[in-house]
């Protein structure tokens, strides 16, 4: 067997990303390829597999052929135990924790952008994007799981984030357009991102900006953790889940934490 780290995704954008993150980590160490299982997406899901661009382009191959299996012991903490895994491993979990891919995270950036089309730079958009998740975070059970974060939440954050850099104007990113009109009563100076870009291409762009408002969602995240990790950039809301679970390998020291309302 051609052998390789194997990334289990599962999820949406984001959570994809995190397992990809900790697989590529584990693969520079072995230097060994990496192959992403499908599994989670053969029967009809309301997520998709969103990095077809990395097969395409030859970066990463579709197997589900392993010798070993990785769980992590338990979600939102980091498992040092993945350090000591062989090559030939698949990582099943959702790895939610930015220790997973700390030290080598720019050169993943430039791994998973690889031929993406995606024009990669700093500030391409000189103001603070301001994500808004609503979608299925809206739904009876999203609601009891993960919640949604407060009109007081996104408000705080941005008035922070101005007081360190200004009366920047504000670029709203949601997937509900009725809630991102109405938020922009309340703040002002305030736009709306409306577009036909892709996750992978959204993302990207609300990462490239002077700062950052996230939700309480991976998306989100992983466009902060890309592109602002200088002190004062990132604001993210606290707790992260409606269920009483600690989350404490999920957020960089650096970036502000706010209470995300009721």
């Amino acid at each position: 067997m051609d052998k390789s780290i194997i990334a289990r995704l599962t999820g949406g954008l984001g959570n994809q990303i995190f397992v990809l993150a900790a697989a590529h980590t584990q693969a520079s160490r072995l230097g060994t390829r990496i192959s992403i299982d499908l599994t989670n997406y053969v029967a009809p899901q309301i997520r998709q597999f969103e990095l077809g661009h990395l097969v395409h382009s030859g970066a990463c191959q579709i197997s589900s052929e392993h010798e070993f299996v990785f769980r992590e012991k338990k979600e939102f903490h980091y498992d040092e135990r993945i350090d000591g895994i062989e090559d030939g491993t698949l990582l099943d979990g959702f790895f939610q924790s930015y220790k997973y891919c700390e030290e080598s995270l720019h050169y993943f950036r430039d791994f998973l952008f690889y031929k993406s089309g995606i024009q990669l730079g700093n500030s391409l958009f000189n103001g603070i994007a301001v994500h808004v998740r609503r979608g299925d975070y809206a739904t009876e059970t999203g609601l009891q799981y993960h919640g949604v974060c407060s009109f007081d939440y996104y408000i705080n954050a941005v008035e922070l984030l101005r007081s360190i850099w200004g009366n920047l104007t504000v670029r709203i990113f949601s997937d509900s357009l009725q809630t991102a009109k109405e938020l922009m009563l309340f703040i002002p100076n305030s736009e709306y991102e409306d577009s036909t870009l892709t996750p992978l291409q959204t993302l990207a762009r609300m990462g490239q900006s002077q700062a950052l408002v996230t939700s309480n969602s991976s998306f989100s995240w992983w466009a902060a953790r890309f592109f602002l990790n200088e002190y004062g950039r990132v604001v993210v809301p606290m707790p992260w889940l409606n269920v009483t679970r600690t989350t404490p390998d999920l957020v960089p020291n650096q970036w502000f934490k706010l209470s995300r309302g009721a």
